[in-house]
């Protein structure tokens, strides 16, 4: 008759128990009761969970071929329990970073992430408006007109 033992895994946050290899031992509960009739080599396996890093850009502006940009470092497929991640917004010339959202927020250009779960996160840039007020010192001697006439413009517009 063999004495009971019991065999315990506790993991740390960001772990998953995998099973048991070993002679004796076999199954995926992190629990097991054993009795002793033999003697026993038990092997824990345990994986560290991966999480997904999704990084959305959204460009509040006019154009096509916008280059605004979201630089992740390190870049990965996924990333482990407690990694830490960088991510740098870089705007092209006539836009401005107005912030991040989702699971980051702020709007500073560069944040750090400490990854614990699935994350997605949205960079929102605006492209930068510009007024014209234009007058004439003397309304007497002429005027002045803006072509085309707007509210605003945009980087790089020709009046």
């Amino acid at each position: 008759n063999g004495d009971p033992v019991t065999l315990s895994v506790n993991l740390n946050p960001g772990w998953t128990f995998v099973g048991w290899e070993g002679q004796g031992v076999s199954g995926t509960a992190t629990t097991l009761p054993i009795t002793m009739t033999q003697n026993v080599v038990a092997i824990a396996h345990i994986s560290q969970n991966q999480y997904d890093l999704v990084v959305d850009i959204v460009n509040n502006g006019e154009g096509e071929d916008i280059d605004n940009a979201v630089l992740v470092d390190p870049e990965q497929e996924t990333y482990g329990y407690d990694q830490t991640v960088t991510l740098s917004a870089v705007p092209q010339l006539g836009w401005l970073f107005t912030g991040w959202s989702g699971d980051l927020t702020g709007t500073e250009l560069t944040k750090t992430l400490k990854i614990t779960q699935d994350n997605e996160i949205t960079a929102t840039f605006t492209q930068q408006q510009f007024a014209v007020n234009a007058s004439s010192n003397n309304p007497a001697w002429g005027t002045v007109t803006l072509t085309p006439q707007k509210d605003f413009y945009t980087y790089g517009e020709g009046l």
